[in-house]
């Protein structure tokens, strides 16, 4: 039954006057509906204003960005909604399935899955807490405006603690990451001819890993996990990869950026996210496979595709005509084998064999320069 057949129905076996609780329960139902759709709509319909960090959640599969007063979860970065009741203006950091976030002198804990609210601590003696880095159950904080590093433990989010690690840092310190290989933790300065800096845990003492970068305002760091280590600049705007203890550096980003802030390490796409303040961007660069210049992450509907069928034989499914270049490397970014492959016309079968050790990517790249990865996995033989 229609709303106007309803309607005349109420008017007929009740009269006018019975139609009065009708009309109230239609009122209620429409503001309710509203009420929903303009909830979802301000939930769905985001748009960046104030970015700061970037941090990649595993628990979501998605990035989040700190964007002010809220913080915000792609999985592109065309597309943005509100990240629950998550809060933070800086740093953030995601470990033991939970987000850890940083405003002014609070840090504040949420579910890395709803973005429900944990708890918060009141640093003491700090009013900028920027950087964040952490090992299982600690996360250390950068106090930019205070020149200190604050240890803060994690292990209960509802009732935090923290001690001062580094009571003054040499420099104005700005990124942090925690280097699990050398069991150190690494932070960035601020302003110009800019140093890289470690700390000892123990004891709390900071030494030069890089004197002078030849960089000014260095701002976001962070790692793969195997030994290369990513810094973002403004002056200049660029992305720089340090390997083989920082004895190595090498410009990997130089386009795209605008006073790139904080950054945040994929280890399982192997995509560097770049928060860009300067535009209001999130930036993906994509180093899979790659020991150059990182490519920007292909979004869904990549126009290139190979499926592996076994061991050694692979199939182009779609993409440009052409010679076609096959690598593949190990955990690290070592480069192990690589060759080429004509194809004219799709799908094409391709044999390529991949027993090499510790082989774990496999990356083709088409006359385009379209790139499609297959990460291996323990029994791929």
């Amino acid at each position: 039954m229609g709303h106007s057949e309803t309607l005349r129905s109420a008017f007929s076996a009740q009269g006018k006057g019975q139609l009065t609780p009708y009309l109230a329960d239609m009122n209620r139902k429409i503001f309710w509906a509203l009420g929903w759709t303009l909830v979802a709509s301000q939930a769905l319909g985001q748009t960046p204003t104030n970015i700061e960090a970037a941090e990649w959640n595993p628990v979501t599969d998605r990035w989040l960005v700190s964007n002010g007063s809220n913080i915000l979860s792609t999985l592109d970065g065309d597309e943005w909604s509100v990240f629950g009741e998550a809060q933070g203006s800086h740093g953030m950091e995601v470990i033991g399935g939970q987000l850890f976030t940083t405003s002014g002198n609070l840090v504040r804990a949420y579910d890395a899955s709803t973005g429900s609210f944990l708890g918060s601590l009141s640093v003491s003696g700090a009013s900028f807490l920027n950087g964040m880095g952490s090992r299982p159950g600690i996360i250390y904080v950068s106090d930019f405006s205070g020149g200190r590093i604050h240890a803060i433990d994690v292990s209960d989010p509802a009732a935090m603690t923290e001690s001062v690690l580094v009571p003054n840092t040499p420099c104005t310190p700005n990124g942090v990451t925690w280097d699990a290989g050398e069991s150190r933790l690494l932070f960035v300065c601020w302003g110009g001819g800019a140093d890289i800096h470690a700390v000892d845990v123990e004891t709390g003492e900071a030494r030069q890993v890089v004197d002078n970068t030849g960089l000014g305002n260095l701002d976001g760091l962070d790692g793969d996990g195997a030994g290369t280590f990513y810094v973002s600049s403004w002056s200049p705007a660029r992305i720089t990869r340090y390997t083989d203890n920082f004895q190595q550096a090498e410009t990997v980003v130089s386009t795209g950026l605008a006073s790139p802030a904080d950054i945040s390490w994929n280890p399982t796409s192997q995509v560097l996210g770049v928060a860009n303040s300067g535009n209001q961007t999130l930036t993906l660069h994509d180093f899979s496979g790659t020991s150059g210049m990182g490519n920007f992450a292909p979004k869904s509907g990549n126009p290139c595709s190979v499926q592996h069928l076994s061991h050694s034989t692979w199939v182009a499914q779609k993409g440009t005509l052409g010679a076609w270049h096959c690598s593949v490397g190990d955990s690290a970014g070592r480069l192990l084998a690589e060759a080429d492959h004509f194809i004219s016309n799709f799908p094409a079968e391709l044999d390529f064999n991949i027993d090499f050790p510790g082989a774990q990517w496999v990356v083709w790249t088409d006359p385009s320069g379209c790139q499609t990865q297959v990460t291996l996995g323990p029994h791929r033989r």
